[in-house]
């Protein structure tokens, strides 16, 4: 199922990946830095306009900040584990 904390660590593995401050993911997806924060602690889970603008930072799918796949030939839906 959906984990707040999974998005959480997803947003910080793509700050990291990208060389980017919590401002500059801020700045890039026009979300403010205290609302970036707030998702990055899990204290919020950002809705889905900020999700989405967050993704389009990142270059991701919405399933690739909640840690979901989808199985190409079962249709088989897997998170990521959360530990």
């Amino acid at each position: 199922m959906f984990d707040g904390k999974k998005v959480a660590a997803n947003m910080k593995s793509g700050r990291y990946m990208n060389g980017w401050t919590q401002q500059d993911l801020a700045d890039t997806s026009h979300v403010s830095l205290s609302a970036i924060t707030s998702y990055e602690v899990a204290r919020n889970v950002p809705g889905l306009d900020i999700a989405v603008a967050i993704c389009d930072a990142f270059g991701w799918t919405l399933d690739r900040l909640v840690g979901r796949t989808v199985d190409q030939k079962t249709g088989e839906v897997t998170y990521e584990d959360r530990r």
